[in-house]
């Protein structure tokens, strides 16, 4: 229950009654508002592309994913994300055949990882699980 509306002093309030920590309360928020993709995912391909970011010409690795379950920003089986190439741009160093966990933020209308915000392994993903289920299992294209 959040919250139940009671008069008191002849006004009306609002009490909430948190049933979950209030850390629950921000990584519940934080999750709904997220404009990404959060998923575990086999690397399928990786490509050495040069892209538009910002007004300037970067270097980034395109990672293709076959995805194998999703909580958030996924259409199909297969998602694509784009990192730093290195060089000290704070890129994911992904190899082709490993699974990941990936919390790809999306960035002038890519999906994009980085050290800093990817989770660092499937470990990472206990606490999604936790707090949102094992994520659902993309369909199979008709």
């Amino acid at each position: 229950m959040l919250g139940r509306l009671c008069v008191k002093g002849g006004k009306w309030n609002i009490l909430f009654e948190s049933v979950r920590p209030p850390l629950y309360w921000l990584f519940w928020v934080r999750f709904r508002l997220f404009d990404g993709a959060l998923f575990i995912g086999r690397v399928t391909a990786l490509e050495a592309v040069e892209s538009e970011l910002a007004g300037s010409r970067v270097k980034e690795m395109k990672v293709t994913f076959s995805v194998e379950r999703y909580w958030k920003g996924v259409d199909g089986r297969t998602i694509t994300i784009y990192t730093g190439a290195g060089g000290g741009d704070c890129g994911v160093s992904y190899s082709v055949g490993k699974r990941y966990f990936i919390l790809a933020q999306r960035v002038y209308a890519r999906l994009r990882t980085d050290i800093c915000t990817s989770p660092k392994g499937l470990g990472d993903v206990k606490p999604y699980e936790k707090e949102f289920g094992r994520g659902m299992v993309p369909k199979r294209p008709k």
